[in-house]
C-alpha cells in the first residue's frame, strides 16, 4: 500500500517511555493510531492508519493549536493504491527492494 500520488505518508503514532520505580529500565513503547478503513483498505482489513496530511503536522505534533479529534479519520477515497506482492515479503531473513514488486495476476495478464 502506497500512497496514490507517490509522496510519504505520515501515520499518526504516539509514544511513552515508562521508568521502572527502581530507576533500573526504561522501556520505550509506541502504537500507531488507527481508524476504521476507507474504501482503498476495506478488502484488506477493517482498519487503517490513520494518515496525518503534511498541512496538519503541526497541530499532530502539538506545533499549533488544532483539534487532533478532527485528525482521526480515515484518509479520503483513492488516497492510497495497493498491489499484491511475494509472500517473501513476511520473513525478516528476505532483503531487497524487489520484495515490493508487483507481482502480475494469474489469469490477468496484467500487475
Amino acid at each position: 500500500i502506497a500512497r496514490a500520488d507517490g509522496q510519504p505518508m505520515a501515520l499518526a503514532g504516539l509514544w511513552e517511555t515508562w521508568c521502572a520505580p527502581d530507576e533500573t529500565r526504561e522501556l520505550r513503547t509506541f502504537t500507531i493510531v488507527t481508524a476504521t478503513a476507507n474504501e482503498d483498505v476495506s478488502p484488506l482489513h477493517h482498519r487503517m492508519p490513520v494518515i496525518v496530511e503534511e498541512a496538519d503536522w503541526s497541530v499532530w505534533l502539538g506545533e499549533v493549536p488544532g483539534s487532533l479529534r478532527d485528525l482521526l479519520r480515515a484518509a479520503p477515497n483513492g488516497t492510497l493504491r495497493s498491489w499484491p506482492i511475494s509472500t517473501r515479503i513476511n520473513s525478516p531473513a528476505n532483503n531487497g527492494a524487489e520484495l515490493v514488486d508487483p507481482l502480475a495476476l494469474v489469469g490477468t495478464g496484467s500487475v
